[in-house]
Parts: C-alpha cells; structure tokens; sequence
C-alpha cells in the first residue's frame, strides 16, 4: 500500500514538474494551430478593419504571425519564419516574419538577396501543373517589384522592412487577381508560403516552405490548404473537397484548356471583352518544351491585340516541330472548346497571327502550313527545325518574317529554307542579327508593326467570324517589296520596291510594304554607325532588349542618334516611322510626337557623309496605348 501510494505520489511530482518547466504546444502535430487544425490547413481569418495599410510593420491588431516556415526544401537554412492569412472581399492577405542575421536587399531578378514567395491554388485541386487559378508570386526584402509566373500582378500591394530580428513582409492580393469572383467565409483554397535565404549576398542558398516541396514552381499538389474563418476565427476547418480537373476553364477574360491524355499541353487565352466579339488571335508559342503561359497576360502585347480587336493566346508543352502533324489539331481544339464554353462562340472561327521563338518559332511555321488558310502571318525567331520540310503551296502565300541571329545554329537552316521557298513565289523574308545568338534582340520591334499590316491587308473590314470562318484576303507579290540579303554588310542593306528591283526577284527576300522594308533594314544592317534612342524615354533601351515601352498618346519624343566610328562627316540625318519621312536635321536628334493611329510606332534613321553615302540606324520601337 505504501508503495503505491509512493508511486502515485512521484507520478502527481513529475507531472506538477512538467507542467511548469515543458512547453506541450511543442509536442504537438507540425502547424497544428488553437482550433485544432489539421497538418497542413491554415485559417485566414476575416478582418473588420475598413482598409488594412499594407506598409510591412505587421501592427494591426488582426495579425496573428504564428504559422511556422520550418520545411527545408532546398539545403539547410539557419533561418526561422513564421506567416499568417486575412481576408475580406477584395484581399488576402498574407504577413512574413523572417528571424535572419544577415540580410541582403533582393536584386530585381531575385538571383540574389532575400525574399518571400507565396503559391496559391484557388480552385485547390493540387495538381500536377500549374492552371488558370494558380499563382507564384516572388517578393523581396528592399525591392518594389512584384514577380508572378503568370504576370498576374494587377492591384498586388507588398511593403517589406527591415527589423531587429531580421525582416517582415506583408502583401495585399486581390481577389480579381487571383481570378476569384467571390469571397465567403468556409471556402477553402491551396497555398505556401516559402523564404528564400541569402546570407552572404552572392545568391540565394536555401529555401524554406511551411508545407510544400522544391517543385512547388511546377505543380500544386503539395501545396498546403487555408480556409476563410469567420471574423471571431471560430469556425471549424471544411473537409478537402474532391479533387477535381476539368480540361476546360473559363474565368472573367481568360480561357484554360488541358489536354487531357498527358495533361502538359495546355492553351490559354486572353480576350479583350466576352461581350464584344472577337476578330483575330495572336499567339506566342513556347519556347523548348516550356511553359510560356504568362505571354497572355503580357501588358503589351494585350495593349496591342486590343487595338485591333483580338486575344492573345500562350501556350505550354507545345513541341514546335509536331506542331503540323498533331499539336496544331490540339490548339485549334482548344478554340472550339472555348467558343463552346464561354461567351466568345466566334472563336471557332477567328484567325490568327503566330509568333514564337525556338521551338515557338517551329510551332508557327508548322501552324502555317496546318492551317493556313486560318493564319493572317507567321514571325519565327531563332528556328532550325522546320517540319513540314517542304512547305505547302497554300503556306507560301502566308506572309512571313523569319529572323535569326549571327552566332545561332540556325543560320544556315534558315537561309536554305527561306531561299527555296522565294523560289516557288513565298512571301517571305528572312535576316540573320549580326551579334545575336539564340535571343529575341529587337526583333519584336520589327515584328508588331508587320503585324499590324498584315491585319490591315489580309483581314477583311467587314469580316465577321461569329458567323462563319473568315476569307482572308491574298496578297499578290508584285504589290511588296524586296530586299538582298547579300548586302546586308554594305552599311545599309538594300531594299526596293518590287518593280524597281534590279537583282534575280526570286533570290530576294519579300517584305510586305515599304514601312517594313525601312525596320527590315534597320534591323539587318550589319557593322551599323548610327544607334537611335530616345532622351525622355523613362527606361534607357539597349540593343539586346526586346520588350516595347508603352507610352502615352501624344507623347513628345526626341529621337536621337549615336555615331558609332562613323566614317567621315556626318551631314544629315533623315528620321523615320516605318517608311515615313519625319524630317531630316543636320545635327542628330529630331523631335516628333507619337501618332494616335498605331499601337506599334517603330522608329529608324539614315545618316548621310560628305559624299552622300547613306548608313542605316539601329531600329526602336514603342507601345502606345490607343486604348484610352
């Protein structure tokens, strides 16, 4: 009896001891939080604050930072942090704490210094890639840009500070952004929430997540879940729905569709309205076997296709040279099942433009010749493979710009390709960049102009794709220009209208129309003496960049030239729009406004010596939103 007693007795001490000295909340299930939550599920509670002030000092009374960031994804971190979610009917809200010694501004590109990444799953099915209701989003300790996979950036709020222990975060999502109509508490959505470290400012050496892996960038099926609490965050966590994959989405202005047999081949489509028809399309193929969804939503090019009443399609997983036999059939499927599901029927009927780059670049020349009597024009940078091998007779009255660099490996391919379709009669052109490699360059402001004329001459005005397919309009060869490739060296390549033309017709390259002939030999000019530029624009462009600035209607710009070991004097210098005389000046910069008129706008110059030589410049382009 005594000896019992005597255990008991030592059982009641080692439990008062415990009780005092033990921490049991630590024994507990991994981000099991106060109303027993699964592992793996968040709440976000609803805040009733009127706005919360997105600064990064985490203050408000709602925060409750306590969500440990504990799995290590990539190598060891020395790093502890903790999240915590709100919401109300515009946001979700997510704050970062990060205990870290030694903290590094984040570069614009993220390769370097500290930063949060958020993954979102909206429609929560975790699934094996990324679809139309996912997000990744990359936010940096000191930098104001936000980064998504997608480009879904529009209304994204993020606010990073430096503290005592290390830094916090704290970002604001909208819903419209993250493609929700609606917010109500109960409804469950996927999520992580990662750290990216970087403690000795070269580079980032080890990532923390609270719940996923390091492949979160490809699928979502590890992702953990939150769920939408109640204001008092009492209400109990909902069971995980049935996962769920539909092959088709639509949602506002995007269209998804998956196909189905290996569900890595995936069509997405932006469209300017779902109540005005659409006109036409413009596609960017992915480049290698990538995912080059994010194109669609794409600032400029969305700020150009509205211009002209078109969508804008990206795609991924598309492998360019079976395009023709297969891939082309999966697209043009995808059309019709969007025409079926959403508010845009006529898109069973829209033709398009194609551009790509690689691989991207082969999926347009395969597309051409899959349906060309569907294909407006075709642009293809930097492309080797070319399948059919033999392009059709229909393909050859498609226009065509085929560009490559100097130093890529598909120089030779492409010339021998382009030469002998200019035989049969194609409307065709090709230029090697003296310089460039496997890269865009300045190819795209070339690029959008000619695409713009195409639309203007092969889209019929009155054409109406809701009531049947379009006949586009055929171009007669006689009507464009030409240009010698040969020349290319001779400090400004040749270029004539197709009448005027003295060499062989057929061994020239063909160029739509005067405008595109003057960018084409900006462009081709090799050994150039004259870049151009802009004084006031708010960004410096360099040669190696292909992205358009968009600017404001009416804009004022001075145009500017750089002589670069020009021989001799320097005399004149003539400015250009396309093929249209600016003005011409002795000195060299030329003031100008931007016209209302043109999306694109893409400017070039011809400088003349004391002999009258002429030189070609450098061609720069720009955006102008005509949509306001």
């Amino acid at each position: 009896m005594k000896k019992t007693m005597r255990v008991v007795l030592l059982q009641i001490l080692i439990v008062a001891f415990l009780a005092t000295t033990v921490d049991f909340s630590m024994l507990a299930p991994r981000n099991v939080q106060a109303i027993s939550l699964p592992i793996g599920m968040a709440s976000a509670k609803k805040t009733t604050m009127a706005a919360m002030k997105v600064d990064g000092l985490l203050n408000e009374k709602a925060w409750s930072i306590k969500t440990p960031i504990e799995v290590e994804a990539v190598a060891f971190s020395n790093n502890k942090a903790y999240f915590g979610t709100l919401w109300d009917a515009n946001y979700v809200y997510v704050g970062v704490k990060v205990y870290d010694a030694n903290v590094f501004n984040s570069a614009t590109d993220f390769s370097t210094g500290d930063s949060v990444q958020v993954y979102f799953d909206m429609n929560n099915n975790h699934f094996i890639h990324y679809d139309l209701f996912d997000s990744f989003y990359k936010i940096g300790v000191g930098n104001t840009k936000v980064w998504e996979k997608y480009n879904k950036t529009t209304g994204v709020r993020q606010a990073s500070k430096r503290t005592s222990y290390g830094y916090c975060v704290e970002m604001a999502f909208p819903v419209s952004t993250l493609l929700l109509e609606k917010m109500k508490a109960g409804r469950i959505f996927g999520l992580d929430v990662g750290v990216a470290d970087d403690d000795t400012g070269t580079g980032v050496s080890s990532q923390l997540l609270w719940y996923g892996t390091k492949d979160n960038d490809i699928f979502t099926q590890n992702f953990g879940d939150f769920y939408l609490n109640d204001a008092k965050n009492t209400l109990k966590p909902p069971k995980h729905p049935k996962e769920y994959q539909p092959s088709v989405y639509h949602f506002k202005n995007f269209y998804e569709y998956v196909y189905p047999s290996d569900q890595t081949r995936i069509v997405r489509l932006w469209v300017p309205s779902v109540t005005i028809p659409v006109k036409g399309l413009i596609i960017i193929g992915n480049g290698g076997n990538g995912d080059w969804r994010y194109e669609s939503a794409h600032k400029e090019l969305q700020v150009f296709a509205r211009k002209y009443g078109f969508g804008v399609v990206s795609h991924a997983g598309i492998i360019g040279s079976k395009t023709y036999e297969e891939n082309g059939k999966i697209i043009l499927n995808a059309f019709k099942l969007f025409a079926k599901i959403g508010k845009n029927p006529e898109l069973v009927n829209v033709p398009f433009i194609y551009s790509g780059s690689s691989s991207g670049g082969a999926s347009a020349y395969g597309m051409m010749n899959f349906a060309p009597n569907r294909t407006i024009a075709i642009t293809s940078n930097v492309t080797a493979g070319f399948n059919p091998a033999t392009p059709s007779d229909a393909a050859l009255k498609v226009p065509a710009m085929f560009t490559t660099g100097e130093l890529d490996g598909s120089f030779q391919n492409m010339k021998a390709m382009v030469r002998g379709a200019r035989a049969r009669g194609a409307l065709w052109s090709w230029l090697g960049v003296q310089g460039m490699g496997h890269e865009h360059r300045r190819t795209y402001h070339m690029f959008l102009p000619f695409w713009a004329k195409c639309i203007a001459l092969r889209v019929p005005a009155n054409a109406n794709p809701k009531v049947g397919p379009v006949k586009l309009n055929e171009i007669k060869e006689d009507t464009g220009w030409l240009t010698d490739d040969t020349t290319w060296a001779s400090g400004c390549t040749n270029i004539a209208p197709y009448a005027d033309y003295t060499g062989v017709k057929t061994e020239a390259g063909w160029i739509i129309d005067k405008d595109i002939a003057y960018l084409y030999r900006g462009l081709s000019t090799w050994n150039q003496r004259l870049s151009i530029t802009m004084d006031n624009n708010p960004a410096p462009f360099s040669d190696v960049e292909y992205t358009l600035k968009i600017l404001k209607p009416g804009s004022e710009l001075v145009l500017r030239v750089v002589p670069n070991n020009f021989p001799g004097t320097l005399t004149k210098v003539a400015f250009y729009m396309g093929g249209k005389l600016l003005g011409e000046t002795a000195g060299t910069s030329f003031e100008t406004n931007l016209s209302n008129q043109y999306a694109a706008q893409t400017f070039t110059a011809v400088g003349y010596d004391e002999n009258g030589k002429a030189y070609a410049s450098s061609i720069l382009g720009v955006i102008m939103d005509v949509n306001k």
